[in-house]
């Protein structure tokens, strides 16, 4: 399956808080086999969120942010409208709520969410997430949305997927050949390279991590033979 993450928060596009759930939510979804096609950060502003839903192509949407309490929370809204649905109350999420001290009113606006959802309640947290059509919507809160997500990963379900390091302290330009002749042998594998700087006992060194990837698995192993035998010559 191909993957949308979309992040939505003002704080992400201030810089005042770094987004580490689209990473995490990328890598579990690498990890089983599926394609992240786009990763895509918006403020809070229903309209943008809007825009995004409705152009995108991807078979899954997973949307984190913007379902809390506050008056710039506007991620439930924006989903209705992007799916043109009305924002029903749900007394399953009511109940949750219930649990809460929290103000009725914010209560009853927190129960409202797209006609068809289905909530996923939130062990870490007060706002559940919910599903609609082919989207996931979670709490911006790393450990409430690593909760809820974790409850519905299965559902995407898994295909083969492989992936072999390797390290070098040769320069990235003089291996970029090696690496061009492995992407032009092997077009079905993935391979990526990420130029590293570490500092031990003062003494500066700098390194390559080679990633190699793909759904066969003997196919990344020859690869990963390939580049370091390469890497040897």
């Amino acid at each position: 399956m191909e993957f949308l993450i979309l992040a939505v928060g003002n704080e992400l596009l201030s810089g005042d808080t770094i987004d580490t759930n689209s990473q995490w939510i990328a890598k579990k979804l690498t990890q089983n086999g599926h394609k992240v096609r786009r990763m895509v950060t918006v403020g809070d502003v229903k309209e943008d969120i809007v825009r995004e839903i409705r152009n995108s192509r991807e078979d899954f949407i997973i949307v984190t942010g913007g379902l809390g309490t506050t008056p710039d929370d506007l991620t439930r809204e924006a989903i209705a409208e992007a799916l043109k649905k009305p924002l029903i109350e749900f007394r399953e999420v009511k109940r949750m709520l219930s649990q809460y001290r929290i103000d009725d009113e914010i209560r009853e606006r927190m129960s409202l969410l797209p006609e068809g959802s289905e909530p996923v309640p939130n062990n870490e947290g007060v706002a559940p997430g919910f599903i609609v059509e082919n989207i996931l919507v979670m709490p911006g809160v790393p450990k409430e949305m690593m909760d809820i997500f974790n409850k519905v990963i299965g559902r995407f379900g898994s295909e083969s997927y492989w992936e072999e390091w390797i390290e070098t302290h040769k320069k990235e330009v003089d291996i970029t050949p090696l690496l061009e002749k492995a992407v032009n042998k092997f077009p079905s594998i993935r391979i990526g390279s990420y130029p590293q700087k570490t500092e031990k006992n003062g003494k500066v060194e700098f390194k390559v991590r080679i990633k190699i990837s793909g759904k066969d698995i003997e196919m990344v192993k020859e690869v990963r033979e390939f580049i370091e035998r390469g890497l040897s010559s």
